[in-house]
């Protein structure tokens, strides 16, 4: 994962469970943050896919319950892609590459 879009990553995760600076991304998942409900975690889903321009099938946005877990779907998704927040790169939500 490119080094941007880890901070981006890092950045939108630790602001929608509302993280402090002080936890270890790593170790976070959704049995040990109280703030990580399911409400918050449909949240999550959503903005990484608006965020990253991806799609999450119906599993793996039922599976992905940690850090690592989600870290490691968007790395795929993203990989050799760039996201163009102002517009242009798009991915096909069908492409199943």
């Amino acid at each position: 994962m490119r080094k941007e879009i880890k901070e981006e990553f890092d950045h939108l995760f630790t602001k929608v469970l509302n993280l402090d600076g002080d936890c270890t991304l790593e170790a976070v998942t959704q049995q040990n943050v109280a703030s990580w409900d399911s409400l918050r975690h449909a949240e999550l889903m959503i903005k990484l896919q608006k965020k990253f321009k991806i799609r999450f099938d119906v599993v793996e946005m039922m599976t992905a319950h940690s850090y690592e877990q989600l870290h490691k779907l968007v790395k795929e998704k993203t990989k050799g892609f760039e996201p163009s927040f102002s517009g242009g790169n798009s991915i096909d939500p069908t492409d199943r590459k």
